[in-house]
């Protein structure tokens, strides 16, 4: 039963474990960088076309790095309850047995008694 509680206890710390999940650059951080790109040779076009495609390609990256790390934390949490369900088996069990041998050993001493 302890061995359920612990299993339980570290699935569900590792659920819980920080991730370094991807996110996305403050406005301050990407008017500096639409500011660095318009200061090049080029028309607004090409720079709307290269902030497109970059941010396209970061919300690629980022939605799939952060869906990876959901997934791997979804199969600690189910583990999580998997082992907490054995262990809530385990002590349900455990008092059923409890309860069991205190009737049987009242009805014990009541037939040596009467």
């Amino acid at each position: 039963m302890n061995s359920s509680l612990s299993l339980a206890n570290l699935a569900s710390e590792s659920e819980l474990w920080p991730r370094d999940y991807v996110s996305l650059p403050t406005p301050q951080q990407d008017a500096e960088w639409i500011e660095k790109l318009e200061k090049e040779p080029e028309d607004a076009q090409v720079v709307m076309d290269k902030v497109l495609s970059q941010k396209l390609l970061t919300a690629i990256k980022r939605v799939e790095r952060n869906k990876e790390i959901n997934d791997r934390k979804s199969v600690w949490l189910f583990r999580t309850f998997k082992l907490s369900a054995v262990a809530m088996c385990l002590v349900l069990g455990d008092l059923i047995l409890l309860a069991l041998r205190a009737s049987c050993s009242e009805f014990h001493i009541e037939s040596l008694i009467g």
